[in-house]
């Protein structure tokens, strides 16, 4: 069973997602902010799901920590965006999944543990 950082500042998108990796059989540690998020240990879990815009920062920040920590984490991020300067910082990093593509996000997250 994996364990999925999901953290979105958004309580229907978290919900939704969340609900979604919880069906498919993973444990899931939710995040509402970037702070929240980087407090997580990363050698907790199996992958990180961010969201691009967490309201009190970015996504590819806490991806950035989450990475200094544990080079090896598997994350990958969501989001409406799908260009700017954000969306291309995140794209170097790691695959973006679409927000209306949770389904994908989904199996990307379950195949890693």
């Amino acid at each position: 069973m994996p364990t999925v950082l999901l953290a979105d500042d958004s309580p229907v998108a978290r919900h939704q997602l969340g609900k979604r990796l919880r069906d498919a059989g993973a444990v899931v540690i939710e995040a509402t902010s970037a702070k929240d998020a980087c407090e997580i240990d990363p050698d907790g879990i199996d992958a990180a799901l961010l969201d691009l815009d967490l309201g009190d920062g970015d996504g590819v920040k806490v991806a950035e920590t989450l990475l200094a920590q544990r080079a090896d984490l598997p994350l990958a991020f969501f989001s409406s965006e799908t260009e700017g300067a954000l969306f291309l910082r995140a794209k170097a990093i790691a695959q973006i999944f679409s927000k209306e593509r949770v389904d994908d996000a989904v199996a990307w997250a379950i195949s890693r543990a």
